[in-house]
């Protein structure tokens, strides 16, 4: 996806971010920098999924449905977000259409369902049945022999910034089947 960044200090902040996951990469692995970006408590929830080069896609729909704004904001806030190569699963032409401008409240309604106004560790949501969203709707909670499930989706890491968490799932969530794209 295109990004065009209007705020050429953001760009400058990224490529810095991108250079020293690199170099990290390259003097230790793939695990140093995996835990670099799982203790980035000093970046907002916004700026970490926009950074980490795994969540491409999600930070654009994110964008596309106001929502950066409020998750750059103080939180604090759980948000459920597929990589990209979890995403990359969808059937062709869903999210395309989801991200339309004629589903943009459908839209709005599905990155909603991603976040929850409070910050939820995986200890405090394997304790709950349910999980009311910002969109208002729950996320149905299971808990497997080695899984974590929510709704369709696994927990598959845990990412911790200055405003909540990100719990990486390996799905879109999609609210209810009374969701239809146009």
């Amino acid at each position: 996806m295109l990004r065009i960044n209007k705020n050429k200090g953001g760009k400058m902040k990224r490529t810095v971010v991108i250079l020293l996951i690199s170099a990290i990469v390259l003097l230790g692995g793939v695990k140093k920098a995996n835990a670099l970006m799982s203790q980035n408590s000093n970046m907002s929830i916004a700026d970490t999924l926009y950074y980490s080069g795994q969540f491409c896609t999600f930070s654009d729909l994110l964008e596309r449905a106001n929502l950066n704004k409020v998750l750059k904001g103080r939180g604090p806030y759980t948000v459920f977000a597929p990589t990209d190569a979890a995403l990359a699963k969808i059937p062709p032409g869903m999210l395309s259409e989801l991200a339309s401008m004629e589903n943009k409240c459908q839209l709005n309604r599905t990155m909603r369902y991603h976040i929850v106004d409070q910050c939820l560790s995986c200890e405090q949501i394997a304790s709950a049945n349910r999980i009311k969203t910002k969109d208002g709707r729950c996320i149905t909670v299971s808990v497997c022999p080695n899984a974590l499930r929510l709704d369709q989706a696994n927990i598959i890491q845990d990412i911790y910034t200055n405003n909540g968490v990100i719990h990486v799932v390996d799905n879109l969530l999609m609210p209810s089947r009374e969701l239809t794209l146009r």
